[in-house]
């Protein structure tokens, strides 16, 4: 690539590498998947990490996808029946795959899936003894989730 010389000795070109990623952004026309897709892919398989904060990638990370999958586990939530509506069918079908991948993990990792199955134990003896859920004790159980599967692999 040609740089002109008044940019570099302007002080606008830096030859050193790149230290931290965090100091770089790429500035698109649109974050959906069609326009930022072929850059997040393109940037991972360099091993760069990427995050797109409204991009729909971002939900299917496998951390993402594990966490969805082991809260629908707690939750009881059934295996995903589709609705009526296209959305809920899609989300219905997202939420069956995070509940696979949770699947996956547990039986890759069994100290994971010791602890969500104590986590599940905790909020059944809750809701049997209040009879509904209090939202700090399911915070405290996705703080442990988090913890468990960082400490897994």
């Amino acid at each position: 690539m040609v740089i002109h010389p008044a940019l570099r000795e302007a002080g606008y070109v830096l030859d050193a590498k790149i230290q931290d990623y965090s100091d770089v952004a790429l500035l698109l026309y649109s974050v959906r998947a069609g326009a930022s897709e072929c850059y997040i892919h393109a940037l991972e398989r360099r091993a760069v990490p990427v995050y797109c904060p409204r991009s729909r990638i971002f939900f299917e990370q496998a951390e993402i996808l594990l966490m969805f999958g082991s809260l629908a586990h707690l939750l009881h939530v059934p295996k995903a029946s589709a609705g009526s509506f296209e959305e809920e069918h899609s989300f219905a079908e997202y939420l069956a795959r995070c509940q696979g991948e949770a699947t996956a993990f547990c039986q890759k990792y069994p100290s994971f899936a010791r602890e969500l199955q104590q986590l599940d134990q905790m909020l059944q003896r809750a809701c049997e003894k209040d009879g509904r859920l209090e939202g700090r004790l399911l915070a405290r159980c996705f703080s442990r989730l988090l913890l468990s599967a960082q400490e897994s692999p």
